[in-house]
């Protein structure tokens, strides 16, 4: 089991680049490689079909709290959104 784990651990390491290189190269050759051809369009498919279904919903407004108020509240706002294949 040990050796089995030890060779499938070498195995990914060994060919790790190559995910790297298809993921620079995956725009043009996403519809091209057949055995990442399914992965990759189903993928950029249902990342573009929960996109489109996906509602934005636009923050409140801002407002100051004037009240002195005995300890400070520290909040941070993270800006992004659902990130793309």
């Amino acid at each position: 089991m040990l050796e089995a784990i030890g060779l499938l651990a070498a195995w990914i390491a060994i060919t790790s680049f190559t995910m790297l290189w298809y993921d620079r190269h995956a725009s043009r050759m996403g519809s091209k490689i057949p055995p990442w051809s399914c992965i990759v369009n189903d993928g950029w498919h249902f990342n573009r079909v929960a996109m489109d279904n996906c509602e934005q919903v636009l923050l409140p407004d801002a407002y100051f709290i004037t009240a002195h108020i005995a300890r400070k509240d520290v909040m941070v706002l993270v800006i992004g959104g659902v990130g793309g294949l």
